[in-house]
Order: C-alpha cells, then structure tokens, then sequence
C-alpha cells in the first residue's frame, strides 16, 4: 500500500513534464503531431534555407524530444539560444530536458535549475519555469527553495492547479500534514477534476489514519476519472487492509479493468487471494502478472510456495528452478526447494539443495534442521547432531533441533 503511496509524486512531476512541453509546443509552431517524421524533415529544409534561424533550432529541438532523443534536442535548444539569447522559452525547454536527464544522470539537475534561472531572468513572469525548478528542486532534496519556486508560480499564475498540488507533496514530506491537506485543497478548487490531487490528498488521509476519509476521496478521483487505475488500486489496498476481502478484490478487478496491462493490480490482488486462501484462484492472478513481466522472480518464488501448499509439487519444484535461473544467489529458494524434493522422496537432491542453502547464507538455522532431519532419518546421527547443533548455535529458541539433538543422545546412550 505504502509503495504506491510513494510513487505519486514522482508520477504527478512526469506529467507536468509532459504538460510543460504541450505548453510551449502548442505555443510555438504547433507541427503537425501524427507525422514528426515529416516535420522534422520540414525543420531541417528550413535550417538549411536559413542556418540563422533561431526558431527553427527551436522547433527542431521540439520535435526530437518528442521523438525521445532528449540529448539531440538539448543540442538544437542551445544552438536556438546561441543565436537568440533573448527566448526565455527556449532556456525554460532547455531546462526541461535536462530535468528529464537527471533521471538516469543526477548531475543534470543543477544544470536544469541555471536554464530555468535564465528563463526567469528573461521573464519574471515564466509560470513553468518556476513550476519545473520546484521539480528539479525537490529531485535535489531542496524543499525549502522548491517551496519558494512553487510560491512563485502562485504568484504568478493563481489559478493554475499543478503548484497547489506539488507544493502539497512538499509539506507533506516536511510533515506539515494539515497545511499540505489545505493545499490539496486549493488545488481542487480551482480544478474540481484534478484527480491527481484527490489521489495525493487520499494518501495523506490514509497515512493519517482517516480511512473512511481516504475511501471517500479515493472514490473522488475515480468520479473524476473513471479509468484512473491508480485510484483504484489504492482503494482496494485501503480496503484490503480494513479486512474487506470482497469489495478489495472488486477494486483490484475494476483496476484491471479499466487497464488490463496493470501489473501491479494483478499482484496485490493475487497476494489478497493467496491471504486467504484462495491458492487457484491466486494462482492465476500470479500467471497474467508473469504474462506481463515474464523475469519476475518473487513471482516465481510466490508460486512455488503456493504451489506446495496445494501439494502441487513437480510444478513447485518447476517454478523454484525458474525463480533461481532469475536469482541464482538466493538461499531460501534451495531451502524451498530442498522441502519439495523431501515430499518427492529425493533425498539426497534436498541434501544438496540445504547444502547450497547454507553455502550462500551460513547463518540460515532452518537449512541446517532440515538438513538434519533428513540425516536422521538416514541414521546418519552423527551428522544429524552436527546439523541440528548448528541450528541450535544460529536459533537457541529452536525447540524441534532441541528436541532431535536429545532424541539422538538419548538413544546413542542406550545402546
């Protein structure tokens, strides 16, 4: 519940790096969108007509970050700028891709602040040049000057919802709770349809420990958009929580719904059947999600214990396998995997598979007593006893090693 929480804000800062550039695209040149192919040859013909055309760079460099090549386009941005350093659009578009760079290179960042600077510089008035310095700002971890950015974008453009919404994360990462729930309120207000903010407010709510709040601004969001499956991923994780089994796993089904490519409503939903019990029924959530994400080891690994429970043990040991061929270096799969191959009568693979168990975690107490429980069951007491006084070592408390180590000097005695 708490991971899709977190996640918010780095969604609600994606879309308003894809709404900055509708804005000054659709303010610009406004090139045909179906065909940027097309366009960017038209770009091209005309920087060839006039190698001085600041506007064309400009529009070229529009056009190749919509095609996604980010560093391209930072090139034809500077050449524009280079040739007009007067376009306060042109540092703000400049500073936006670096912002996107800084993903993958966080030294960007401080760069995408110095563009907006000039963007600012040039216009006093540059509402998504403070907008998106308060994103590279909080990306930095500097909430205080990203509070002042956002202040200023109110200042300068009241009624627009995405600084209300964004200097609300802010407060809310500082704990400022009831001042952030205010600015998510201000941010409703003047967009009574801005389902992101419904969504960050229910969180917060959530957090808060107001569930009924939460569910009833959960079902906002989804009034206001009836296919946001975020919403409702998070309300059936609410639900879930307060032990409401059927109407969660009617949430989780309306989030695949409305988007049937929604990994991470198959999970969650799957997790909430294999809770309580519905192993099938859980299984099958856990297939579609493999669908679509084919090398997901926990998934594997979550199967097989399933899998097991149903005494379904060849495909158990089956998906084990796959989960080690994703992780090899996990330690509990062969702890797993050696319980399998002891209901399948292998003994001496599960000695192997504890052997490997311990080889990759020596600290693991449960491969040694199983290890040993198998040795025993073999007569070979004396390195049942060594086994079992290992795990005894790593977990005093463990009573069923005690009680075997005893068994066996018990009877080693009577003989």
């Amino acid at each position: 519940m708490q991971y899709k929480h977190l996640i918010i804000c780095v969604l609600v800062f994606a879309v308003l790096a894809i709404c900055f550039y509708l804005f000054l695209f659709n303010n610009k040149s406004e090139p045909v969108v179906n065909n940027l192919e097309k366009e960017l040859a038209e770009c091209e013909e005309a920087i060839k007509k006039n190698p001085n055309d600041a506007k064309g760079y400009y529009n070229k460099g529009i056009i190749l970050e919509k095609l996604g090549e980010h560093e391209s386009a930072i090139e034809y941005f500077d050449k524009s700028l280079e040739l007009d350093p007067t376009n306060a659009d042109a540092y703000a578009e400049q500073g936006h891709r670096l912002r996107m760079l800084g993903f993958r290179f966080p030294d960007k960042y401080e760069l995408a602040i110095k563009a907006y600077d000039k963007a600012i510089a040039l216009n006093p008035n540059h509402f998504y040049a403070y907008l998106n310095k308060g994103a590279a700002l909080i990306q930095l971890k500097e909430y205080d000057l990203a509070l002042e950015a956002y202040d200023k974008a109110i200042t300068v453009n009241p009624t627009h919802p995405y600084a209300y919404n964004n200097k609300a994360e802010i407060l809310k990462k500082l704990g400022k709770y009831e001042l952030a729930l205010e600015y998510y309120n201000k941010a409703i207000k003047v967009d009574p349809k801005y389902s992101d903010a419904y969504l960050n407010k229910a969180s917060l709510q959530y957090e808060l420990g107001d569930y009924e709040a939460a569910l009833e601004t959960y079902d906002k969001a989804i009034e206001v958009d009836p296919n946001y499956s975020d919403a409702y991923l998070n309300k059936a994780s609410l639900q879930h929580e307060l032990g409401d089994y059927e109407a969660a796993l009617e949430t989780y089904d309306k989030a695949i719904e409305v988007d049937p490519k929604y990994s991470d409503a198959y999970l969650h939903k799957g997790s909430l059947q294999h809770e309580f019990g519905d192993y099938e029924a859980a299984l099958e959530s856990y297939n579609k999600l493999l669908e679509l994400e084919p090398d997901n080891f926990d998934i594997y690994y979550t199967k097989g214990i399933i899998l097991f429970s149903l005494e379904q043990y060849e495909l158990a040991l089956e998906s084990y396998n796959k989960a080690i061929e994703l992780n090899p270096d996990n330690f509990k799969i062969y702890v797993n995997i050696g319980a399998v191959l002891v209901k399948l009568e292998k003994y001496q693979l599960a000695i192997e598979a504890y052997n490997k168990a311990i080889e990759l975690n020596p600290n693991d107490y449960l491969a040694y007593n199983n290890r040993g429980l198998i040795l025993e069951a073999f007569e070979e007491y004396d390195l049942a006893l060594e086994s079992y006084k290992k795990a005894l070592e790593l977990n005093p408390n463990n009573d069923k090693a005690k009680e075997r180590v005893q068994a066996i000097l018990d009877m080693q005695k009577a003989k």
